[in-house]
């Protein structure tokens, strides 16, 4: 008898069916876009391309580039050693600032740096009291400075970090220099950087509007820095081209280089050898004569050699 209000249970629970049941979502909401996804390459393009977050600067001369320790650290083991020398240099820099602007009571770095940075190209009112003497202890509150020693033309620099930052492939970089000594002082920033992509890029540019007109000086520079295999293909390219040939001949500048034109002879004296048509004559009676003597004196000097061997067995 089953009374009102009491509690009972299943002896078994009730099964469900041992395989999932799939289930299907048709109208699936329209999500917010993310927006497109980019690379540390593409972000870092970006940094440059809109002169944010730079935290040193390259200096050639009187041309400044700003650029991040971070990217120029990352090409060699060479660039890392710059980067770390000029950090070092600053750090002596701010310290030796910093005594002279407490005498001038100019605020330490920590405050300036507090400041929002304008942006780039905008000029900001200065709301210091700080005397015009002090302005010189101020302006070594600024980002690192590298400097690159034997760098003359600045279009180097342009050329690094274009090729850095990926705003030239490798195809527009070798023709992004506009001269002859702009593309030597980017072999020099090749090398003084240890950047073995850099030297290629300039290398290639060596063999670009190649002329008689040039060729003496494209020559010259591959000796200098030893790119052994560009200067046999221009080499080899100049002396058989007989035209171009003649008219480097004649230039004065080929006279500079002594050891260039001395290596110009003799490849043209190994490639435009002439045939020689000389015909060994025959020989006449004489040289004949003297020939089977000299095969019959040699004959009889063995025989006898022989004769002696024999005897000697014998006693």
């Amino acid at each position: 008898m089953t009374q009102w209000g009491a509690v009972t249970t299943l002896e078994t629970l009730p099964s469900l069916g041992l395989e999932p049941v799939c289930l299907e979502v048709e109208d699936l909401p329209v999500l917010a876009e993310q927006g497109e996804r980019r690379s540390l390459t593409a972000g870092i393009r970006g940094l440059y391309q809109t002169c944010h977050m730079f935290d040193l600067t390259i200096v050639v001369g009187r041309q400044r580039f700003p650029a991040h320790r971070a990217v120029l650290a990352s090409l060699s083991r060479r660039c890392c050693d710059k980067v770390q020398q000029a950090l070092q240099a600053a750090d002596v820099s701010t310290e030796t600032a910093t005594a002279a602007g407490a005498d001038l009571g100019v605020p330490p770095p920590a405050a300036a740096a507090a400041q929002p940075e304008a942006p780039v190209g905008v000029a900001v009112a200065s709301t210091s009291t700080v005397p015009a003497a002090s302005a010189s202890a101020t302006s070594s509150f600024c980002r690192p400075e590298l400097h690159l020693e034997g760098i003359e033309d600045p279009e180097a620099v342009r050329i690094l970090l274009d090729v850095v930052y990926g705003l030239a492939d490798d195809y527009t970089a070798r023709r992004l220099a506009s001269s002859d000594d702009a593309n030597k002082d980017v072999l020099r920033l090749a090398r003084q950087l240890d950047l073995p992509f850099l030297e290629a890029m300039a290398a290639q540019k060596m063999v670009q509007d190649l002329s008689s007109a040039n060729v003496v000086s494209r020559l010259a520079t591959c000796r200098d820095f030893e790119l052994r295999e560009v200067y046999s293909a221009i080499e080899q390219e100049l002396v058989e081209n007989k035209s171009a040939l003649q008219e480097v001949s004649n230039a004065a500048d080929v006279l500079q280089h002594p050891e260039l034109l001395q290596s110009l002879l003799v490849m043209t004296a190994s490639v435009h050898r002439p045939v020689s048509s000389y015909v060994a004559p025959k020989p006449t009676g004489g040289v004949k004569r003297a020939a089977e003597e000299q095969t019959g004196a040699a004959k009889q000097m063995e025989k006898s050699r022989k004769v002696m061997t024999a005897r000697a067995a014998g006693a």
